[in-house]
């Protein structure tokens, strides 16, 4: 049952711009779908946050997309400029993309098959390719010769969609395209003549995007085999409309101008058209996810300076959430079919996020404070999405981390690699990380890789009663920028990795010894 939601990367993460972008609309989605008897008759079900969530490291670096999540827990997400692949227990490095081109996983369905986009060798070409761990590797462009194509969602048929240019010089807009198939490509035209842009596929085909009208005029829009386009249009004299995601209902979610120029939640169906979903006494409201049922997950503008996580469902309309204890801004990114909303929230600091849980009936969570053995000097700052079984991908402070409901056996989580960021040339450079697990009669050894050809030898960690730390010096002889890993390994197999990167200035000066 994949669930269909475009995601924007909120703070702290940068977004993966890309040519001609409809004003920022291209962002990477969640997606899931299953049929569905329509909204009246859709039941909410409910589920209480775990007591306790393991931690498993997906990966250190520059976090380029929202990761997304399938119904079983398994991720496909970006890291710097390599795409991989959570399966529920191992860590695949997407073969056959290059990771010296930018490519880049963004949609993922219930069978594993992963969608995206990556550049062809050094041609300039940048194609959309589908890929899964029994099938391998395909471009979805052998047969077309458009410079630039990418891949933004995948249904459970296999059918993908995303945007093309039509022609090989790019002086025309690129269209919104399905492929059903490798080479076998679909135009979904536009509204107008301007760019438009497929961003999310349900398994009944529908298809939700967003086109450009005029220079100043973007409209969401719908596309099934039966109907062709069909324009979503705005709320109440607005001119600007963008669709975010698409449910097994065939309802369409997004956000939407009025006449003042203020942004509303929008929901679509074919048969009661654009509704106005308000903002709950807000100054504005936006959509940030949705699951396959419908539950929306989003931010609500109170004042100036102020927002709070948003959720809306049929059968309760739209929710203020409000924020963590003390916290100014609060944003809701996902949400399942089971009540659970997640997000990010700021504390007393404003500077200072931490990712949350919430539902009706315990409210919001932080949870940093529901790891019951979290790697020393990690910080849990914004939950990303959330599959049907609980399972959450966080960013932290060491990158990317996927917590699973109660106990994993998944092995140790490792906290972050605690160092000066500049050293001298012919100085020590000091550095420690710590560890945890939850098997606490596990024993842990660590290796440390110091980016400039040398590494020390594995040796065993210092631990008791499921936490450990790891100490070490390196001297580096040149100046550089160099990166630096620390892993740990367990005797079942169990691995987990961090790096940094260390700036080294020139020799340090001599020490005078004459007095």
């Amino acid at each position: 049952m994949p669930h269909h939601t475009l995601q924007c990367l909120t703070r702290p993460l940068p977004l993966l711009v890309l040519p001609l972008l409809l004003s920022g609309l291209a962002c990477a989605q969640t997606i899931s779908t299953q049929p569905g008897s329509g909204a009246a008759a859709m039941q909410e079900a409910t589920m209480a946050p775990a007591p306790t969530y393991s931690v498993v490291n997906l990966g250190t670096g520059q976090v380029i997309r929202v990761p997304v999540i399938n119904k079983y827990g398994q991720v496909a997400y970006n890291i710097g400029a390599a795409a991989f692949f959570y399966d529920g227990t191992t860590i695949i490095d997407i073969p056959g993309l290059d990771r010296s081109l930018n490519s880049t996983a963004t949609g993922l369905n219930d069978k594993g098959q992963v969608v995206g986009t990556s550049p062809v060798g050094n041609t300039g070409l940048v194609h959309p390719f589908i890929w899964s761990k029994e099938a391998g590797l395909f471009d979805l462009l052998p047969l077309d010769d458009a410079p630039f194509a990418e891949a933004l969602d995948v249904n459970n048929y296999g059918v993908a969609v995303g945007d093309s240019y039509r022609d090989p010089t790019i002086t025309l807009p690129g269209h919104a395209v399905r492929w059903t198939g490798p080479g076998s490509k679909r135009d979904l035209g536009s509204l107008g003549t301007g760019q438009s842009l497929a961003i999310a596929i349900n398994d009944a085909g529908l298809i939700a995007g967003n086109a450009v009208l005029s220079p100043d005029v973007v409209h969401a829009f719908a596309w099934t085999p039966a109907t062709g386009l069909i324009d979503i249009d705005t709320l109440g004299g607005g001119n600007q409309s963008e669709a975010r995601a698409v449910d097994e209902l065939g309802e369409i979610a997004g956000n939407a101008s009025i006449a003042n120029g203020r942004s509303h939640v929008f929901l679509w169906t074919r048969s009661g058209g654009i509704r106005d979903l308000g903002t709950d006494g807000g100054v504005t409201s936006s959509v940030l996810g949705m699951s396959s049922r419908g539950r929306i997950a989003g931010s609500l503008q109170k004042t100036l300076g102020r927002d709070h996580a948003m959720t809306w469902t049929h059968s309760y309309g739209m929710k203020d959430i409000g924020t963590l204890p003390g916290g100014q801004i609060a944003r809701a990114l996902a949400a399942n079919n089971y009540g659970e909303v997640v997000g990010e929230s700021a504390l007393k600091d404003p500077a200072v996020f931490h990712a949350f849980v919430w539902t009706y009936a315990s409210g919001m969570i932080d949870l940093n404070k529901r790891i019951r053995y979290l790697p020393r000097g990690m910080v849990l700052q914004s939950a990303l999405a959330i599959s049907d079984n609980g399972s959450i991908v966080v960013q932290t402070n060491t990158g990317l981390a996927l917590l699973k409901p109660n106990r994993c056996g998944c092995g140790a989580a490792v906290g972050p690699i605690e160092a000066p960021a500049v050293v001298a040339a012919g100085s020590p450079y000091l550095v420690s990380a710590s560890l945890a697990d939850e098997n606490t009669s596990a024993v842990h050894t660590v290796s440390w890789s110091w980016g400039d050809g040398s590494s020390d030898p594995t040796q065993n960690a210092i631990e008791r009663n499921g936490e450990g730390s790891a100490n070490a010096s390196h001297v580096y002889s040149k100046p550089g920028i160099y990166e630096v890993s620390f892993k740990v390994t367990d005797k079942a197999g169990h691995s987990a990795s961090v790096t940094r990167h260390v700036v080294v200035q020139g020799l340090a000066a001599p020490v005078d010894t004459k007095g």
